[in-house]
């Protein structure tokens, strides 16, 4: 069997070097919104808009979540399909961004984006990267950056877990 190269994408919305980290302006950037069940999304909603981020379509699913991808296989995949597609005049073709109204477990984050091949922020990289857009001190950036560390920590070793078995 041959050995699975890492996928890094999963790093894009937890601020890797790389993938910009000190970016702060997410002003009109392209969602969608993934939500599971009938869970009141106001909140999250607000949150989303208070970064910028325009929503292009949120897909509800009913039931309980998948514990490897959120979405059940089928759905995610047809999430994956459209978003492929990149056609000219189609809702989502500068959808860069899915957002998922929970707190992911790294699994899921890592299923999510290894499907969709674009960022993925759940609840609370949204909330990361709102405070540090609003994070005007040395020490405020500084308390964020350590937060995303240890969010990204976990991620890593499921990524990592995923590539050596």
């Amino acid at each position: 069997m041959a050995k699975q190269e890492p996928n890094f994408e999963v790093l894009a919305g937890a601020g890797g070097v790389a993938l910009g980290e000190a970016r702060t302006n997410h002003e009109g950037r392209k969602a969608i919104l993934l939500i599971r069940g009938q869970e009141d999304t106001t909140e999250f909603e607000s949150l989303i808009k208070t970064m910028g981020i325009v929503i292009v379509e949120s897909i509800y699913q009913p039931g309980e979540q998948d514990p490897k991808g959120y979405f059940g296989k089928g759905r995610l995949q047809d999430v994956s399909d459209e978003l492929r597609l990149r056609v000219s005049g189609h809702p989502w073709q500068d959808v860069d961004l899915v957002l998922i109204h929970t707190n992911a477990t790294p699994r899921q984050l890592v299923a999510v984006s290894d499907a969709t091949k674009v960022e993925v922020w759940d609840r609370v990289r949204l909330l990361l990267s709102l405070f540090n857009a609003h994070a005007n001190s040395l020490e405020a950036r500084t308390q964020v950056r350590i937060a995303r560390l240890q969010s990204d920590r976990t991620v890593l070793r499921e990524l990592a877990n995923q590539t050596t078995t």
